[in-house]
């Protein structure tokens, strides 16, 4: 295979490599039955043999089914890692050693390899700032959803979609919001943010919706997780005949890669609640108009306490609306902002502060000379000779 994403050319990687086999074999070769050495090789070995296994898997990942090697460079790192410990630990005091010989090879031959690592070191650090931190992440579209569906993910309704795979024995499902599917979805709590209640009823719209109930309660349920588009993949004819008798779904559309239903009316993920009826709503700031007290302006996000909103500058009162937060707005109209408050750019400044310490605590310490005084100095040896 490739080198791997997020990793240098060949020859780039065969030179910075080479140089930490080469240090680690030399601190093996001069301190072999040390522990630390041994146990850096032992986890070294371990971490390049699951990189090899690792290597072979191929993974599908839904809900397009693409095929995918997993990526080895954590056990990579952690491999290299070892043997950088292993190699310090076992080279370290070959300076004193090298000033105790005679002039030989071994001088030059070590500073040369001294240039070598600094070389290596610097010239790793400067490559992984230009190429390496632009890997091995790529954001990349899926191609098999329709344009128009993509097109409308990006407007101001920010509709969401409900993607069914039913190449397997059983139905896979994702639900895909304006930025696709990223990595880190599963681990951060679904396209919902974690609402316990939010997933069981997109679980619950997938068995019915694959079952074919034919439930009318389905489109506004689909409306009111801001649900505007279900597509469907691996689905044969009698399977897609199911879904299309749900109502409220449009006319399906689409291609051999998959079929696409829209929901009606048109869904928006905010929507502004005066009763039974839903008014979508765009993207902060909303503009909606005077009306009746009471009614609810739903974000289509999961409840949180952290969200604030304001209309005209007014604070608006919290209201959780199921899996989702709402705002009471009051009869007069204006102007609607709301947005969740965070800490993520104050936690970004604790981070950089926390690098530069570890940084000022890692840098080499400057040992300077020993002033002694020359009076103390003749004291002491004045009382060493009287003492011997």
């Amino acid at each position: 295979h490739p080198v791997g994403p997020g990793l240098p050319p060949l020859w780039v990687g065969a030179v910075v490599f080479g140089v930490v086999w080469t240090v680690a074999l030399v601190g093996l070769g001069r301190r072999p039955r040390r522990r630390v050495v041994l146990s850096a090789w032992v986890t070294a070995v371990v971490a390049f043999a699951f990189a090899v296994v690792l290597s072979r898997l191929v993974v599908e990942v839904p809900p397009v089914a693409t095929e995918v090697r997993p990526w080895t460079g954590a056990y990579l790192l952690v491999g290299f890692a070892a043997l950088l410990v292993g190699g310090a630990v076992g080279v370290d005091g070959l300076t004193a050693q090298m000033r105790a010989r005679s002039f030989s090879w071994l001088q030059p031959a070590a500073v040369l390899a001294a240039v070598a690592v600094a070389l290596v070191s610097v010239g790793g650090a400067a490559w992984w700032v230009w190429a390496g931190a632009r890997g091995p992440v790529d954001r990349q579209h899926l191609t098999s959803i329709p344009p128009y569906v993509v097109n409308a993910m990006r407007t101001g309704g920010r509709p969401r979609v409900l993607a069914l795979d039913l190449s397997g024995r059983s139905a896979r499902y994702s639900v895909l919001a304006g930025g696709q599917l990223r990595l880190g979805d599963a681990d951060r709590g679904f396209a919902y943010a974690g609402s316990t209640l939010a997933r069981q009823q997109v679980a619950d719209l997938v068995v019915r919706l694959v079952a074919g109930t034919a439930d009318a309660d389905i489109a506004p349920e689909l409306t009111d997780l801001g649900l505007g588009y279900v597509w469907v993949t691996g689905a044969d004819e009698d399977e897609r005949s199911r879904i299309d008798n749900t109502p409220g779904l449009g006319t399906a559309s689409g291609n051999n890669l998959g079929t696409v239903w829209q929901i009606e009316p048109v869904v928006a993920r905010a929507a502004l609640a005066d009763g039974s009826t839903l008014a979508p709503r765009g993207a902060p700031p909303t503009t909606v108009a005077a009306g009746a007290d009471g009614r609810q302006l739903r974000t289509g996000e999961p409840a949180d306490p952290r969200w604030r909103a304001s209309l005209d500058g007014r604070p608006l009162a919290r209201v959780d609306q199921g899996w989702q937060q709402a705002f009471v707005l009051p009869a007069a109209g204006g102007t609607v902002t709301y947005s969740l408050s965070s800490l993520a750019h104050w936690l970004l400044l604790l981070q950089g502060l926390g690098l530069l310490v570890a940084a000022l605590l890692a840098a080499p310490a400057v040992r300077r000379p020993e002033v002694r005084d020359p009076t103390t100095s003749a004291r002491r040896a004045a009382t060493l000779s009287e003492v011997g």
